[in-house]
């Protein structure tokens, strides 16, 4: 399978954009030639771009993929400006195909606004604008600062509160959210967090409300390092998951080399409104700097599985390897995964990642 690129048909918005990011690499800036593969059996998949990063970081960059017989050429403009300290705004520039039938359709553009302050009452405001051909989708968020108390329980952190109203809107659709975040320490080990939400302006002009609790316990046992646990109840039912992550053992020798064992165990169970119930639980055993370091880098070995236990159980499992190395100002990024689905067949994949700072 062959990329195909038809560069007459690249739109001059795009071809401008890669210019003035080509351009403003000057010296003083920092710049960057990145390539990436991540194809697998069924699917050629690639990414070539460029980057200058300063006060103005600009980075360009086009992803190609090949399925089915099939190319797709995707194009991609960012820009991250910071040039005042309570001012960030980014834009992202894309393209959906260069090589559809009939065209490439109008680019899309998101631009991001952070705005902090330092009032009293008032933390920041965000704000995201995407615009499409005819689509429009805009989303304002309003962070309220941080209410802080002293009351605490048993040495605890103090209990305190956050809350932002985010109002979106899409077309003709609004939606507008507001969230009360709670969060207390009950002693040294155990912290807990609750989340209300309230959505109005929903399909029907209908409310909704939603409430999700969250608590981290660190654990007296030696082989437990925290027990975690959450509930949410929303209009989809109510979800509820408990998790053990166990103490990580490290070893080291004389020689430098030394390697590193964590894991982590998760039951979470579904109650959708209609009665149904969902069970399911999954492990996950982290290796990091499984090889000897006459081979250089980092290197770490996962395998995560997952089973559902229903009345037809089911069971996937993920085995992954990755190892970086960051010789001189490169960086080399190399991934194999073999991952086992519900079909049981074994569906293998590997990317590799290369940057360069010059």
């Amino acid at each position: 399978m062959a990329f195909r690129l038809d560069l007459v048909n690249v739109p001059i918005a795009f071809r401008i954009a890669v210019s003035i990011a080509l351009a403003a690499a000057q010296p003083a800036a920092a710049q960057s030639l990145i390539y990436s593969d991540s194809s697998t059996r069924e699917k050629l998949q690639s990414k070539l771009g460029v980057g200058v990063d300063g006060e103005l970081s600009l980075q360009a960059g086009v992803t190609m993929i090949g399925e089915d017989g099939v190319t797709r050429v995707l194009p991609r403009v960012t820009s991250e400006w910071s040039g005042l300290e309570f001012l960030d705004v980014g834009t992202v520039l894309s393209y959906e195909d260069l090589n559809a039938a009939g065209g490439a359709a109008e680019p899309g553009m998101d631009t991001t606004i952070a705005l902090s302050s330092d009032l009293g009452v008032l933390d920041g405001i965000e704000g995201k604008f995407r615009r499409s051909g005819t689509a429009a989708d805009d989303t304002l968020k309003v962070n309220f600062a941080e209410l802080d108390t002293d009351l605490a329980l048993f040495g605890g952190d103090a209990f305190g509160v956050d809350a932002d109203v985010v109002m979106h809107s899409a077309g003709e659709a609004r939606r507008t959210t507001s969230n009360i975040v709670s969060s207390w320490g009950v002693g040294r080990a155990l912290d807990v967090e609750t989340v209300v939400s309230l959505q109005d302006g929903m399909a029907g002009g209908s409310s909704h409300r939603a409430v999700s609790t969250s608590f981290v316990y660190e654990s007296p046992v030696v082989f437990v390092d925290k027990l975690e646990g959450a509930v949410k109840r929303s209009p989809d039912g109510v979800r509820q998951s408990l998790g053990l992550r166990f103490t990580e053992f490290s070893s080291g020798d004389s020689s430098g080399s030394s390697f590193s064992i964590s894991s982590r165990a998760i039951v979470e169970e579904m109650l959708e409104p209609d009665g149904a119930e969902r069970l399911s639980m999954g492990v996950e055993t982290r290796l990091s700097n499984v090889l000897p370091t006459l081979l250089g880098g980092s290197s770490s070995l996962s395998l995560r599985i997952d089973r559902e236990l229903n009345e037809i159980e089911t069971q996937t499992s993920t085995l992954a390897y990755d190892h970086a190395w960051s010789p001189g100002a490169a960086s080399i990024g190399l991934n194999l995964k073999l991952l086992r689905g519900l079909d049981e067949e074994v569906e293998p994949s590997m990317g590799v990642t290369w940057s360069a700072r010059f």
